[in-house]
């Protein structure tokens, strides 16, 4: 940081990202030194081949460049070390010698074009057989290697080079005052999404869902001078000095409003436990075969081979339209695991669809005889069209009579999509149709789960009594009014670290100004950073934690409040993107707003939906062994509990629905709580 710049040109590393290579290139060069130096050395059978002088041109040449490489190797390590992420003087010389290298490298391509020359054209004319195969041998490789690693250099040429000299930089103001962006800057987002979204295909809603995702990362990293390699070293200090706090017992103070905070049921957590794993499992099976196996590593296959379809004189039925699948494979692969996870009967299964686009997900209606309910079963992010989904995070407002209720845009939008399927096609009403007396229960995870709480938004005063169970549902779903809203029909469970319920537009802005601040204030050159979060993500944090900033210990006379960790800061937050397309609403007293609460730069806040129960680990150890087995336990949360991120290892898998499983199961037996027929627990 910043970018570095060679020949006019920005580029996606640091001067300080060529530590690792150049280390992996150096010990690479010098065996190969070697290995040419002692057959030239020691074989003389070369001085008998056809061609000899060029093969001997050839051999003296790359000894010589290897010689080079390897010393200019090693200056470009040494350099690449020297300074912080922030602090660059150090490292002011080191263009010069990359300039160097790209000489000597055009020089290398050069002398390999000689060997190849030599190895695959000269060689076929030696009809004699008088030149050693051995060395042959040796020059071919060589060559092959050489031309391997150039191939690999443009690669990474093309990727990391940033063929926009300095639209990055590029913001104008209007006349409000408020940072618009260059729509060049805007047009290479747009580009990148498609470029990383290759694979989601095109329809109706991908070209709105590409400049609605484009126009939210461009202002999210306007005015960052930042390579991904920053971003990583970041997110490790703040994992140290979030640990910091963790054991002292400390909790951030953080400039985003932590949202409404609903008093807890009378009714004890632990009670939720085996409703919240019975819809759990329907969650879970929603995501098809490829979750089943993913949780049955052993004998999944077998499994659902006994269920798929394999009867050859229905193959191919998929093809019948009155089957009651809808995009599933010829053998029903998908259906099968949801019939084995949930247990339910084809019979039982009302409506089954895997159509999966942008603002259009899987989902299922099934009959649940056990809690004598129609469950609405919405599956979670599992395509690059999930997540073009996911990532278009604006506010909406729901056409709810008598609220002002704002949610995700891209979230809602998929709520509406199975709003209409369902009605369109009379889905429910068929279903209570064979089950008058049961309840309507919606289950979703992760993406289902936000758009679960969302459609029961919309269907709760068609059906009452309508019950939502959200798991690990995003953290930017709904206002603070739409929480309270929730939170007599939606309960929200979430699992320890998790990521998503914390992932919200305000939360990544609260991050990014962290992350900016703790690495200007930090010493520690990049590689020992990055060294370091590999050690603590595999073997746990030590018992003496390492400090972020060398220089609160250099300097005896800096201010004391300077040394308290940066995530605890209270400066002035900057005024923060728009990123809503919604009009903004003032300010009203604790910052609460008609449509929730928003902060300065008229953003709306959004938050976890309903109440929300919070299952996490009973004793969190610093470090972990691999034969580590936590315990749990379960409590009721509010989104204040879930108002920033928090980095760690766990902050991912803890998303995983078959971790969550395991541990509301382990809660479960280890309280002997189960459901009797009326559906309550005993």
């Amino acid at each position: 940081m910043p970018a570095l710049v060679l020949f006019n040109r920005r580029w996606r590393i640091g001067s300080d990202d060529f530590v690792f290579p150049g280390i992996w290139s150096f010990v690479f060069r010098i065996i190969w030194l070697t290995t040419v130096f002692v057959v030239y050395s020691s074989r003389v059978s070369f001085l008998d081949c056809l061609g000899k002088d060029l093969l001997q041109t050839y051999l003296i040449g790359l000894i010589t460049i290897l010689i080079i490489t390897i010393v200019l190797e090693f200056i470009i390590v040494y350099l690449s070390a020297q300074g912080s992420i922030f602090n660059t003087t150090p490292r002011r010389h080191l263009p010069l010698f990359l300039y160097i290298r790209v000489f000597v490298f055009l020089v290398e391509i050069v002398f390999s074009i000689v060997g190849a020359v030599w190895a695959f054209r000269e060689w076929e004319f030696d009809k004699t057989g008088s030149c050693d195969r051995g060395v042959v041998h040796l020059i071919q490789a060589a060559v092959i290697i050489s031309w391997i690693i150039f191939v690999a250099v443009v690669v990474a040429v093309v990727i990391l080079l940033n063929p926009w000299h300095d639209a990055d930089e590029t913001e104008e103001t209007d006349h409000e005052g408020e940072h618009t962006i260059d729509p060049a800057v805007q047009l290479k987002w747009e580009q990148r999404c498609k470029m990383l979204c290759c694979c989601a295909g095109k329809d109706a809603n991908s070209q709105v869902a590409y400049a609605e995702v484009a126009a939210i990362l461009s202002k999210f990293f306007h005015g960052l001078d930042i390579v991904p390699s920053d971003i990583v070293a970041g997110l490790i200090l703040m994992q140290l000095e979030q640990e910091r706090l963790m054991r002292d017992g400390e909790q951030p103070n953080l400039t985003r409003p932590a949202g409404p905070c609903l008093s807890a049921p009378s009714r004890p957590a632990i009670e939720e436990v085996p409703l919240a794993l019975h819809y759990l499992r329907f969650a879970s099976s929603a995501y098809g075969w490829k979750m089943f196996l993913f949780s049955n590593l052993c004998c999944g296959v077998c499994k659902l081979c006994g269920l798929c379809r394999n009867d050859q004189t229905r193959c191919c039925s998929c093809l019948r339209s009155d089957y009651g699948t809808e995009k599933d494979n010829c053998c029903d692969c998908d259906t099968a695991a949801v019939r084995q996870v949930t247990e339910l009967d084809t019979e039982d299964i009302v409506y089954i669809s895997f159509h999966n686009r942008i603002y259009e997900i899987p989902f299922f209606v099934a009959l649940d005889h056990r809690t004598q309910s129609v469950v609405v079963t919405i599956r979670g992010s599992l395509s690059f069209r999930d997540a073009l989904t996911d990532a278009t995070a604006e506010s909406i407002k729901l056409d709810v009579e008598g609220q002002e209720i704002y949610a995700h845009k891209g979230i809602a939008r998929t709520a509406m999509y199975i709003r209409d399927k369902l009605e369109r096609e009379h889905i429910l009403e068929k279903a209570f149709q064979k089950a008058p007396d049961y309840k309507l229960v919606i289950a979703g995870h992760s993406l289902g789960a936000g758009a679960g709480t969302i459609l029961s938004i919309l269907l709760c005063n068609t059906w009452p009594g309508l019950k939502c169970y959200a798991f690990a549902p995003p953290g930017g779903l709904l206002s603070a009014e739409g929480v309270i809203y929730t939170a007599d029909f939606v309960t929200s469970v979430l699992l320890g670290e998790d990521l998503v319920p914390r992932l919200a537009l305000g939360t990544l802005d609260e991050l990014k100004s962290r992350m900016m601040d703790i690495v200007k204030r930090s010493d520690r050159p990049k590689y020992q950073t990055l060294l370091g979060g590999c050690w603590w993500t595999c073997c746990g944090f030590p018992e003496t934690l390492p400090h972020s900033s060398d220089s609160v210990h250099d300097h005896p006379t800096e201010d004391p409040e300077s040394r308290q960790p940066l995530i605890n800061s209270q400066a002035t937050p900057k005024a923060r993107p728009n990123y809503t397309g919604a009009t903004a609403v003032t300010e009203g007293n604790n910052g609460s707003t008609a449509g929730g609460q928003s902060d300065a730069g008229g953003r709306i806040e959004l938050y976890p939906p309903g109440r929300i129960l919070w299952v996490s680990e009973d004793d969190r150890p610093s470090r972990r062994s691999i034969c580590y087995q936590p315990s749990y336990k379960i409590k009721w949360a509010t989104c204040q509990d879930f108002s920033h991120i928090i980095i760690s290892p766990a902050m991912v898998g803890d998303h995983i629905p078959v971790k969550l499983i395991r541990a509301l199961e382990e809660m479960d037996e280890a309280c002997c709580v189960g459901l009797d027929s009326n559906d309550h627990p005993v």
